[in-house]
């Protein structure tokens, strides 16, 4: 084969792959984005909720049930799949009832009236919407769900988890609820914590439980146990602070219905009195379930973090923010990113070109290999170096995108992929394909700076086009076909699943050695 012809097909096969290469990154850029778009668009899922609800009513009052049935189907989705809870899922569920009476299913339509006051015990049917038969049946959903109330074991179901834990049924409107967790006194545990959340809390609170006969107990502070219900979920520690077992999640936490009546007796923590009802002005330091006024500032010492004031927890006996943070193992394990890079490459005349000189007006921008800084590879081929004036950094422009999966807490695996807009000739000229692995340094937060870093390996290359005389032509320069990688990101988080990050990273590629300094801009999505 001549070497014409193997330069012709080394060039025709490149094109092909950058031509496969552009449609790849086309179709992740549009996958990243699309998601990204739906991340944002689901921000505030009530509202969605009581967008559907409004739309079913509207559809049931023109007498298209099937519309209005796909609008409640979608609702009950939404509140399921973000934990949604209060007045917006329990509208759904009260149209829900009334179109199933409408059909002539009146049982179905009483289930769903009592899942609504499940829900909130204040909500009441549509005056617009009502007759008589709908309001006999709600009636009939009030009485049957004091009945299953009463008729309840008395020891509750247990909850999702590994740590057999059994909650209280229910508590008064502003009176504290007490968690016990029972540990075995040989257990390999060092401290619980309780995450909790309130109607009136846009995120859970941490608390440390105290030690006590039989394990551990806390009562939740009382001004924040308002209708419908409380919710949280517990976190087992052992002496070196790794995780060794747990009850409920923050996407399935326990429940606790919040009533104006009691249904069961007084719940108290074992060998302690009933927690009383709150009042805030007078609640004495130091009383379980009170809001502690006078507790510490930010930057005040603390041994728990029930010594700091409300918003601050106990992190190196000092009062720090509390940043809301979640169970690890709930949060999401899969992430996008998408972004542009800007590349640094360190070049010399000692690096290959990717092409030859093609006329004698070419012969101050090439160096043929053996003479000056232009090394002879002995191969057998005549290959030319790039005449460089001075070494020096080169820029690089390209599009990248990376997809991961956290295989661990904190460690997590991915590939990507990096597109140089311009460059010259020769295998995976514009592309680069890569693998990693990442270390997370900072605990997962649904907002706020999180920080990790990786290493890993590529094939591909990274071509820079460095300047020549004026009027010369421009030969890039080759490298790799392998690489290695090691880099940083930082991201902050605007919501759960959206935010904006920058990674540094330096490369190294080889046999053709060529180091670059990489910074990347752009958006992440995780789910």
């Amino acid at each position: 084969m001549s070497r014409a012809f193997a330069q012709h097909f080394a060039i025709t096969a490149a094109r092909s792959v950058t031509i496969a290469s552009f449609a790849v990154v086309a179709m992740m850029a549009v996958t990243v984005f699309s998601l990204a778009n739906r991340a944002a668009a689901q921000k505030n899922p009530a509202e969605q909720i009581s967008q559907l609800n409004r739309e079913a009513v509207d559809n049931y009052n023109h007498l298209e049930f099937d519309g209005a049935r796909e609008k409640l189907e979608k609702a009950e989705q939404l509140a399921h799949r973000y934990n949604v809870i209060g007045p917006a899922p329990a509208r759904t569920q009260v149209t829900f009832g009334i179109l199933e009476i409408s059909q002539r299913n009146p049982q179905q339509g009483l289930e769903r009236f009592v899942a609504a006051l499940r829900e909130d015990s204040a909500i009441q049917v549509d005056p617009l919407m009502a007759n008589p038969e709908i309001e006999a049946v709600f009636a009939r959903a009030r009485q049957e769900l004091v009945r299953r109330n009463r008729t309840l074991s008395a020891e509750p179901a247990r909850v999702p988890g590994n740590i057999p834990h059994f909650p209280v049924h229910e508590q008064l409107v502003q009176v504290g609820v007490p968690v016990f967790l029972g540990v075995p006194e040989n257990a390999p545990v060092e401290e619980i914590r309780i995450y909790y959340r309130g109607r009136n809390m846009s995120r859970f609170r941490r608390a440390v439980m105290e030690p006590m006969e039989g394990g551990f107990g806390f009562v939740v502070p009382c001004h924040v146990v308002v209708p419908p219900v409380l919710e949280y979920f517990l976190v087992a520690k052992d002496t070196e602070g790794k995780t060794r077992g747990y009850s409920g999640t923050s996407q399935q936490p326990v429940r606790v219905s919040v009533v104006n009546e009691r249904s069961y007796p007084e719940p108290a923590l074992p060998g302690h009195a009933p927690p009383s009802a709150c009042d805030l002005q007078k609640c004495p330091p130091g009383s379980p379930g009170c809001l502690q006024l006078d507790a510490g500032q930010l930057g005040e010492p603390c041994d728990r973090d029930s010594d700091c004031r409300l918003g601050l927890l106990c992190e190196k006996n000092q009062c720090s923010p509390d940043e809301g943070q979640n169970n690890e193992q709930d949060f999401p394990k899969f992430y996008a990113r998408a972004g542009l890079t800007t590349g640094f490459a360190y070049t010399t005349s000692s690096m290959y070109a990717d092409d030859a000189p093609t006329g004698f007006s070419d012969t101050d921008v090439y160096l043929i290999e053996g003479s000056g800084a232009c090394p002879d590879n002995g191969d057998g081929i005549v290959d030319y170096c790039v005449n460089l004036n001075a070494p020096g950094f080169v820029p690089t422009t390209a599009l990248r995108i990376t997809a991961g999966m956290y295989v661990f807490l904190r460690i997590s695996v991915g590939v990507s992929i990096r597109y140089q807009f311009r460059a010259g000739e020769g295998p995976f000229s514009h592309t680069q394909y890569g693998v990693f692995t990442a270390y997370r340094l900072t605990k997962p937060r649904d907002e706020g700076l999180v920080l990790t870093t990786h290493v890993g390996t590529s094939i591909g290359q990274i071509q820079p086009q460095p300047p020549q005389a004026a009027g010369s032509k421009r030969p890039f320069i080759r490298s790799g076909l392998n690489g290695a990688q090691l880099g940083a990101t930082v991201t902050y988080r605007f919501s759960r699943n959206l935010g904006a990050f920058v990674t540094p990273e330096l490369q190294l590629q080889f046999p053709l050695f060529l180091p670059v300094i990489d910074v990347t801009f752009g958006v992440e999505t995780s789910f």
